[in-house]
């Protein structure tokens, strides 16, 4: 096989990945950046319908020739068409350095079991645009709730100055308090300029933290090892001295999950984009 079969085997197969196994989805299947702005640049496993640029995480270009195509919802686009723009070392160093570590967030080992049964929801690009459009991509980010917070959904926010944005930022509220219900949002928001270019570095979680099924989980966990009517009887005495110690019970797992969203923005964004930063 040659390089350029090689290497158009490796687009079709980045093509693959991303339509069916999903990275995560830049952001949300309906947003795509360069509807917005045509000289959007992309990471390669993110790109998609009407980009022509490709973000690079380094100055190797792909080696490109008459007969390479980029395959788009099942589409050859010839190779000509698309561009590629290595990511410029200032915007690396910035991100490496505003993009907080996640262990300074960092949790215990994750509660599987509990975790997967809690609603959360995380999206997260990295994209870079015409800084005479970041400021309309900002606000439809703001508008379809992309970015949950609302210290940074503000219009006069004090972490975006200069078109220019520097956020991390993390709430928590009561969504049933009766139902014992509550919403975590962590948001992380760079916008970077440089040269009339800008970058836009965007991960967001969002979870709700449910005392009801979390009480359920550590009971049917506890009971695991009984049957029949003694299982019954393991479950009532469970949840009575769940209910009788509430706060003490739930207090560290809820602690933990604050944690765990915080995190998850930063960790899964730093894991996916590793190589721009």
């Amino acid at each position: 096989m040659t390089q350029k079969s090689i290497f158009l085997l490796i687009l079709f197969l980045l093509f693959l990945i991303n339509q069916f196994f999903c990275f995560d989805d830049p952001l949300e299947s309906d947003f795509n950046p360069c509807n917005i702005d045509d000289s959007t640049c992309m990471p390669l496993e993110d790109f998609d319908q009407n980009c022509t640029c490709i973000l690079l995480p380094d100055q190797k270009l792909y080696n490109v020739s008459d007969d390479v195509y980029l395959f788009m919802t099942g589409y050859p686009i010839h190779m000509s068409y698309i561009s590629q723009t290595p990511i410029a070392e200032l915007f690396r160093k910035k991100l490496s350095i505003r993009i907080p570590k996640a262990h300074y967030y960092d949790s215990s080992e994750p509660d599987r079991n509990i975790y997967r049964n809690l609603k959360i929801s995380e999206k997260m690009a990295l994209f870079e645009v015409s800084t005479d459009k970041s400021a309309i991509i900002l606000q439809y980010l703001i508008e379809n709730q992309f970015l949950r917070t609302e210290a940074i959904t503000k219009a006069n926010n004090r972490w975006c100055l200069e078109g220019e944005c520097n956020a991390f930022l993390y709430e928590s509220s009561t969504v049933n308090k009766s139902l014992g219900i509550y919403s975590h949002s962590a948001d992380l928001l760079q916008i970077i300029e440089y040269r009339s270019r800008s970058i836009f570095a965007v991960s967001s979680v969002h979870a709700e933290f449910s005392v009801p099924v979390v009480q359920r989980l550590q009971c049917e966990h506890k009971c695991k090892g009984f049957y029949w009517n003694e299982r019954e009887m393991c479950m009532k005495q469970c949840k009575l001295r769940l209910e009788f110690d509430l706060v003490s019970v739930t207090s560290d797992l809820k602690r933990n999950f604050d944690f765990f969203v915080q995190s998850s923005a930063i960790q899964n964004f730093r894991m996916k984009y590793r190589k721009f930063i």
